[in-house]
């Protein structure tokens, strides 16, 4: 009896786990890190830099607060980007900033895209600025919302709060929609 109860339990925790799966870590650095390697085989290094530079203007123009790094000769762009998502948290929920470090490796006919240092800002920069307090402007590593014994960012169970599903599925929604962005950007010729 104890067994069924169990196996019963199993599966009915299984379905919780399977809508947020965890995100890809780095092992070598111990960070959440989305990397893909787009292939355009008949592009020149060139062209994708150019392509890759001018794709990365636009996802960082009005979203960071450190110059973009460029080396055409080595083909590596960088940047930290922050976009805005909806962050659940008790008493209710609030617009928040998701940073990211960018970082875009050309070769010929393909790029690498990896994404990582992923940090959370409660707080998000608006026209009608105001100067924000301390714990606005306080960045959290995204690592911290792993950690199942943070009873913030998950229940007894071991199931993640809103809090942490909030960025955990900002971070995968955002991440895929950048990679997406860029795949577009890379298949476009640059006039």
């Amino acid at each position: 009896m104890k067994r069924l109860l169990l196996a019963v339990g199993l599966l009915l925790a299984l379905p919780a786990a399977a809508q947020f799966p965890s995100p890809p870590i780095d092992s070598a650095r111990g960070k959440i890190t989305y990397a893909a390697l787009l292939r355009v085989p008949e592009a020149t290094q060139a062209q994708l830099y150019d392509r890759a530079f001018q794709w990365l203007a636009t996802v960082e123009a009005p979203n960071t607060h450190v110059p973009p790094v460029t080396d055409a000769v080595n083909g590596v762009l960088s940047a930290n980007a922050g976009m805005p998502f909806l962050l659940r948290a008790a008493p209710g929920s609030f617009q928040a900033t998701l940073w990211r470090e960018l970082r875009i490796t050309v070769q010929p006919g393909a790029v690498r895209c990896e994404m990582t240092g992923f940090l959370v800002q409660p707080y998000v920069a608006s026209a009608t600025w105001t100067l924000p307090t301390d714990a606005q402007l306080k960045l959290t590593p995204a690592e911290q919302y792993l950690d199942r014994s943070n009873r913030r960012y998950y229940d007894a169970q071991g199931h993640p709060t809103a809090h942490a599903r909030s960025v955990l599925g900002a971070m995968e929604q955002q991440s895929a929609a950048l990679l997406a962005s860029l795949r577009a950007a890379l298949a476009k010729p640059v006039f």
